[in-house]
């Protein structure tokens, strides 16, 4: 579940990125996304006046102890630019009481600043493995995100595997 929404974490900002616009990413919750721009208000920034979201924890309400304790943690990583590249998720272990890593979301961009993947390690939890999958962008002809498409790397074969593409259609206007 984890794993489903730091990706769905990351895909969610790739509107904002494709739009040409630097905004914070939204943070992930177990149960919805919510705007994070109130939330984070004062976190360290790479300039005076742009703040960035650093981190996201989530933590769980242990009724046993009135506590919370940690369960989920994201950690983000910008370029020299300012723009979002990277995304690191971790699970926190109860019993070793450390977080342990569980996935990695690199973004690439072509020379003109656009989006055009992004590179994806995950951690099978039951398989104690590494994956490895990215997500292809294609755009149309003004520029709007046309399709995206992720494969999976099979290490046996040594080759990606498609195993979907989304197609977004649009208005005459852009919509």
């Amino acid at each position: 579940m984890n794993k489903l929404l730091c990706l769905l974490t990351t895909v969610a900002l790739v509107p904002t990125m494709l739009a040409g616009q630097n905004m914070l990413p939204q943070a992930k919750s177990r149960n919805s996304f919510q705007p994070v721009n109130a939330r984070v208000a004062g976190l360290k920034s790479m300039s005076g006046i742009k703040k960035q979201l650093d981190n996201t924890y989530q933590e769980i309400y242990n009724i046993a102890t009135g506590q919370y304790d940690s369960d989920y943690r994201e950690e983000y990583s910008y370029n020299n630019n300012g723009i979002y590249q990277k995304v690191i998720c971790s699970d926190y272990d109860t019993l070793a009481k450390a977080w342990v890593f569980t996935d990695e979301f690199t973004n690439i961009y072509d020379e003109a600043g656009k989006l055009v993947r992004i590179d994806i390690r995950s951690l099978d939890l039951v398989k104690n493995e590494w994956g490895t999958s990215k997500e292809e962008y294609e755009y149309n002809s003004i520029g709007l995100t046309a399709a995206l498409i992720t494969s999976n790397w099979d290490a046996t074969t040594s080759k990606w595997i498609p195993a979907s593409k989304n197609v977004m259609e649009y208005s005459e206007n852009g919509n």
